[in-house]
Order: structure tokens, then C-alpha cells, then sequence
């Protein structure tokens, strides 16, 4: 070793030893250069196995040791003092430093150090403060479950491999978990924290602070501001309490990640705002979809305002399963929605598109929006709303109750007893198999009830009944109605017959007869009858004839 030279370490089993306040030693040789003696430059001290001495020059500043697994990767941090306190007992050491100023040796787990104070702490403050800079602006664990705790300023941690438990108060600090499922615990500010590779557990309540999870299913909690958090790749649980204008940053790729306390200061950021994205609702919870990998922003969708940087992806088809929650409001560019796949009931909103929506096999409630939407309800007891514009909406199998909503709408329950209301607009409706309740609502309506013993009631508007197979119940309601009645249609009767009304029959003859008790008009035909109960009319049109009672209570043509 020559004058000049910047000594960074001493290692080796025999005693090394810094001596005589300011000047240096090695072995007996003065190095006392001028420019590199004290310097303030950021180095590392480290005591490799053996009886190794600091001696000297470091009265007044106490000995705080940086635990690690083996003392050849143990690194020794001088903080300053200007006290002759009591050193802090030094971790994994079986005796104990009382007082500075006494040499004693360490006994420790690990092998044993040797550490003297002989000098005063006046001379030795200069190099004093250059080896505290310079041991504590880095701590490095080896390889295996350190433990390290700081709480200096402007220090670097490398935690190495292993399962680390870090833990920081300074402020500036670098801490690098490395590989190994850490434990990290930060409450400085203006901290940079990477866990690194494994399954970390990083605690936050520093400010201004920037947390990258790293690869491994990461656990991320924060508790104050001005936070950015990177989960990184794996599949992460990251919990803010209250922390303003915390930055989420996500890129492709990296998991199925989960977000609790998103707030209205918030943002997440997908792609550095230039990846590709798209949401949905499910319950109270928005689902941010990037590529195949999904962001839960827990209880997001209470929210007013959830701020998003990236670029709204185009995809216009959505598949539901089980796994997706209930209820889930589509975003604005779906435009098919299929949970055909899916066996437990869901609540789906649709938006403003032409939505095609299938429902699965449980008791599903589809709502179809503004647009011009298809719907069907598939295997359940499903409860479909088409909404504003011209829906089409199929029921399905089970008992099903659907709404047209406004528009011109086809309503076809399917099989079931179902209930299908055309509410505004010049609605199309068809019962299907079953005892089906059908209400046709305003404007001209035309309703089909088929087979099953069906209720039809046409509302307002000038409507067209027809019951169908099965003994079938008929209101038309105000307007001018008309009543079809074809071969094998059953048993009907026709309530508040009135003038202008029509009752048309396909290519059959009829004979009537009064019931003077009941009040009711029957006309017969080949299998089955038509009554008329509750009429007011006093002209009854019949095709393209008119017929009126005669005095023996039977329809006759009008001459």
C-alpha cells in the first residue's frame, strides 16, 4: 500500500488496526497523503472472520451493527455521537459493549470482533464523520434471512437473497429486498423500495415515496402520500389507507392484481398512459381488463370521478363465466356480451351500442340500454329489459318476465309461463309454450299467446289478439281491436267487445247463441267456441261482414 491510496476495507484474520487519530497505519508504515486521507466519498467497511480491530479513531461515534447471516458479510455502520453513551448492544453478540472508550472484545454467533476506543473524541470527530458517511451509505445482507435496520439518511440496503426483514426510518434511502420473500418496512420520506424477486411484504408511511413489488405475488400497503406503487409482475394485493395522489402503475403482463382504496385522487396508469385497456362493473367494483390479466379496483365504482391514464381498448365482444362478479355494468364499446357460459345468476347493464347479450343458465336480470338490442335469457327464471330502441329479447326456457321498454320491440318469452310486458311502441309479442301473461301497453300491438292457457290484454292502441292453442283469455283495451281465431285455437273468450272491434275468423262458419243469465254470446265453430263476455258493441264485426242480435238473440247480417 503507497501514500495516496484510498483505503476502503481491511480483511483478514490477523488485527488490522486504524490508530493515532488522524493518520493511518498499516502494520507499523504511516499513510498520511494529502489528498485521499479523509475523505467523504461513500465506501463500505467490512469484518471478515477473525479477530479484526478498529481502533483509535472512532471514539464518539456508537457502533451500530447491520445483521446478516455469516460476519464475513456483516456490515459495521458508525453513526455519530457526541456523547461517551453506552454502546447499543450489538445484534447476535453474547457479551456486551458497556462504555466507549474501553477495548473489548465481541463475542457474536458468527465468530468474534475485536473493537478498541482509545482515543478522544475531540481529535477523532474529523475522521469520525468521513467513516460515518462512509460505512453508513451501505448495508448489504448475504445470502440467507437478514435482518437490517436503519435509520440514517441517504443510505442504500441490499437485502441479497433470502427471506430479509428490512426495516427503515431515514429519509433518501435506497432499499433492494433482492431475491426471497421479504419483509420490508419503511417510514422515511423520499424512499425508493424494490422488493425485488419473491412474494414481499412492503409496509409504507413514508411520503413521496416509490414502491415497485417485483416479480412474485406481492403484498403492498401504504399509508400516506405522494405514493407511486408498481406491483409488478405476479399476482399482487396492494392496500392504500387513505394515501392521497397515489400513482398505481401496471403494465401488460404484469398479473391479476388487486387495488383496495382507490379513491378520487388516485390514478392508475396503464402502460406509462399508453396501454390499451378495458372496463367493467361488477357490483361495486370496476374490472380493469389489460390483455388476458385483469385490475380490481375495489369499491371503485362508488366513486364520482376514477381517473385512468391509457388507451381505451376497442374490443367490442365480453365473455362472462362464473368467475366474473354480479352485478357488471359493460363499457362503452361492447357491443356483445355472452355468459352463455356461465351457471349462476348475473346482472348485466348494457350501454348505448346495439347490444347482443346472452344470459347463462341461472335466474339472470339483463338490462339492454339505449341501443337497438338483442337479448335472450337462455335456461332460468330470468328478468330481461330491453330498454330504449327496437329490442328483440327471446325469454328463453323457465318462467321469465321481460319488458320492450320504449321502441318498436319483439318480445318472445319461449318456454315457461312467462310475463311479457311491450310497454310504449308498436310492440310484437308471443307468449310461447306455457301459460303466459302478456300486456301489450300503448300504440298498436300485436300479441301471440300459442300454446298454454295465456292471458292477453292489448291496452291502448288499435291492437291484434290472437290466443292461440289453449283456452285463452282476450282484453283488447281502447282502440279499435281485432280478435284472430283460427281452427283448433280452443275454447277462448273475448272480454269488452265494443264497437269497432273485429273479430276474424280463418275459413270458419259459426253458429251463436245468447245467455241471457251470464250475459255472454258464444259463437261456435268446428272444435271450439268463442265467447263474448262484457260486450258493449250493438254492431259486431265479423270478417268483412257486420252482424247484429236478432229477436231471437242471435247475430245476424245487418242488412
Amino acid at each position: 500500500m503507497t501514500d495516496d491510496t484510498y483505503v476502503t476495507s481491511f480483511e483478514g484474520t490477523a488485527a488490522n488496526v486504524i490508530t493515532n487519530g488522524y493518520t493511518l497505519y498499516e502494520n507499523g508504515t504511516a499513510l498520511d497523503g494529502t489528498t485521499n486521507d479523509y475523505t467523504d466519498d461513500s465506501k463500505s467497511i467490512t469484518l471478515t472472520t477473525g479477530n479484526d480491530t478498529l481502533g483509535n479513531t472512532i471514539a464518539g461515534a456508537p457502533f451500530k451493527h447491520s445483521r446478516a447471516t455469516t460476519l464475513s458479510e456483516t456490515t459495521r455502520r458508525l453513526r455519530k455521537s457526541q456523547s461517551s453513551a453506552a454502546l447499543a448492544r450489538i445484534p447476535f453478540a453474547t457479551t456486551e459493549i458497556p462504555r466507549l472508550f474501553l477495548a473489548r472484545r465481541v463475542t457474536t454467533t458468527f465468530g468474534t470482533v475485536q473493537i478498541t476506543f482509545q482515543s478522544s473524541a475531540a481529535r477523532a470527530e474529523t475522521l469520525s464523520r468521513t467513516l460515518q458517511r462512509q460505512l453508513r451509505n451501505h448495508s448489504r445482507g448475504g445470502n440467507g434471512a437478514d435482518d437490517i435496520d436503519n435509520d440514517a439518511s441517504r443510505v442504500t440496503i441490499y437485502g441479497g437473497s433470502g427471506a430479509d426483514d428490512i426495516d427503515s426510518d431515514g429519509s433518501r434511502v435506497k432499499i433492494y429486498g433482492g431475491s426471497g420473500n421479504d419483509e420490508i418496512s419503511n417510514d422515511g420520506a423520499s424512499v425508493t423500495v424494490d422488493g425485488g424477486t419473491g412474494a414481499d411484504d412492503i409496509d409504507n408511511d413514508g411520503s413521496n415515496v416509490s414502491i415497485v413489488g417485483g416479480a412474485g405475488n406481492d403484498t403492498i400497503e401504504n399509508k400516506n402520500n405522494n405514493v407511486t406503487i408498481t406491483g409488478g409482475a405476479g399476482n399482487d394485493s396492494i392496500y392504500n389507507d387513505d394515501g392521497a395522489n397515489v400513482l398505481f402503475k401496471y403494465a401488460e403482463g404484469d398479473g391479476n392484481d388487486t387495488i383496495r382504496g382507490f379513491n378520487s385522487t388516485s390514478t392508475l396508469s396503464i402502460g406509462d398512459g399508453e396501454g390499451s385497456y378495458s372496463t367493467t362493473t361488477s357490483g361495486n367494483n370496476i374490472i380493469v381488463t389489460v390483455g388476458d390479466e385483469t385490475i380490481i379496483l375495489v369499491d371503485a365504482a362508488t366513486l364520482s370521478t376514477v381517473n385512468i391514464n391509457g388507451i381505451l381498448a376497442d374490443s367490442t365482444t365480453l365473455t362472462i363465466t362464473d368467475d366474473d362478479s354480479s352485478p357488471l355494468t359493460v363499457n362503452s364499446t361492447v357491443e356483445v356480451i355472452d355468459a352463455s357460459a356461465r351457471t349462476t345468476a348475473i346482472k348485466i347493464i348494457g350501454n348505448t351500442l346495439a347490444n347482443s347479450i346472452q344470459g347463462g343458465t341461472g335466474n339472470d336480470t339483463i338490462y339492454g340500454g339505449s341501443g337497438n338490442d338483442s337479448i335472450l335469457g337462455n335456461a332460468g327464471a330470468d328478468y330481461l329489459s330491453g330498454g330504449a330502441g327496437n329490442d328483440t329479447i327471446y325469454g328463453g326456457t323457465g318462467k321469465d318476465t321481460i319488458y320492450g321498454g320504449s321502441g318498436n320491440d319483439y318480445l318472445s318469452g319461449g318456454t315457461g309461463a312467462d310475463k311479457i310486458y311491450g310497454s310504449s311502441g308498436k310492440d310484437t309479442l308471443y307468449g310461447g309454450d306455457g301459460n303466459d301473461y302478456l300486456s301489450g301497453g300503448d300504440d298498436a300491438d300485436i300479441l301471440s299467446g300459442s300454446s298454454g292457457k295465456d292471458k292477453l290484454l292489448g291496452g291502448s292502441g288499435n291492437d291484434s289478439l290472437r290466443g292461440g292453442s289453449g283456452n285463452d283469455s282476450l282484453w283488447g283495451g281502447d282502440g279499435n281491436d281485432t280478435f284472430y281465431y283460427a281452427k283448433g285455437d280452443g275454447n277462448d273468450i273475448i272480454y269488452g267487445f265494443e264497437d269497432g272491434d273485429t273479430l276474424t275468423l280463418d275459413n270458419l262458419s259459426f253458429t251463436s247463441s245468447y245467455n241471457s243469465s251470464t250475459g255472454a254470446l258464444t259463437l261456435t265453430v268446428t272444435n271450439g267456441t268463442i265467447t263474448l263476455q262484457d260486450y258493449t258493441a250493438t254492431t259486431f264485426n265479423i270478417n268483412s261482414d257486420a252482424y247484429e242480435l236478432n229477436s231471437s238473440n242471435e247475430l245476424a247480417k245487418k242488412e
